[in-house]
């Protein structure tokens, strides 16, 4: 793994020089850590960058997440997607609901994440 960078490092490079965007959700882990702390790793594969092709999202310190599904109502591609620094803590969205193009947290947004801390890495395969 490559440290791509933390909070609003990662939050600077992910919405500048690299792009989330049309990439592909692989999976969703929630899980727990030694202490029982609950930890989720969204692995997104990038359309936009050939060399490092898989981005691995780690959020601790989890407040609050939701992510739901059904057989037909999934998020796989990334067409909109909200990541934010909130007075809250970091903010992840994979199925935002967009009002008047402000990109705020909404209670309407689906498939989502807030955490005090995220950690991004390039994986080499997955």
């Amino acid at each position: 793994m490559i440290s791509i960078g933390r909070n609003e490092e990662l939050l600077a490079k992910l919405t500048d020089t690299l792009t989330l965007l049309d990439g592909e959700v692989q999976s969703i882990i929630q899980r727990f850590d030694a202490s029982r702390a609950p930890v989720i790793d969204i692995y997104i594969t990038l359309k936009h960058d050939k060399v490092r092709r898989t981005v691995m999202l780690r959020f601790t310190g989890i407040q609050e997440f939701q992510f739901y599904g059904r057989k037909h109502n999934t998020v796989d591609f990334l067409g909109e997607y909200k990541f934010l620094q909130t007075e809250k803590g970091m903010y992840l969205s994979i199925d935002p609901y967009i009002r008047d193009g402000a990109d705020v947290m909404d209670p309407e947004d689906q498939g989502f994440v807030l955490a005090d801390d995220v950690e991004g890495y390039f994986l080499s395969h997955f």
